[in-house]
């Protein structure tokens, strides 16, 4: 994943708030993360490892669940249909599908 100029120190951002930039700037801040995960012991890195996936297991599920209830909805499908317009959001939810 290229790293914009505003990441390229290698560190990843530890704010406690959603970074106010777009989608350069969180792609970068997982790109950084990965960049350390690769520099931690073995055992560390599994474990980086198993949290990242238990985390996107747990994103999945409560993508799949908005998108449930969104569908069965006549006013849900018009917003749903209007949010996947966003590269992020369409991304998310074709990984969880």
């Amino acid at each position: 994943m290229p790293v914009s100029p505003a990441c390229a120190t290698g560190e990843p951002a530890r704010a406690a708030q959603p970074p106010a930039g777009g989608f350069e700037e969180r792609a970068c801040r997982i790109a950084a993360a990965e960049r350390v995960v690769q520099g931690l012991d073995p055992q560390a890195r599994q474990a980086a490892g198993e949290l990242a996936a238990a985390l996107g297991d747990c994103h999945d599920t409560v993508l799949r669940a908005f998108v449930t209830r969104l569908r069965s909805d006549e006013r849900g499908r018009e917003l749903l249909f209007e949010i996947v317009e966003a590269p992020e959001v369409y991304a998310a939810l074709a990984k969880a599908a």
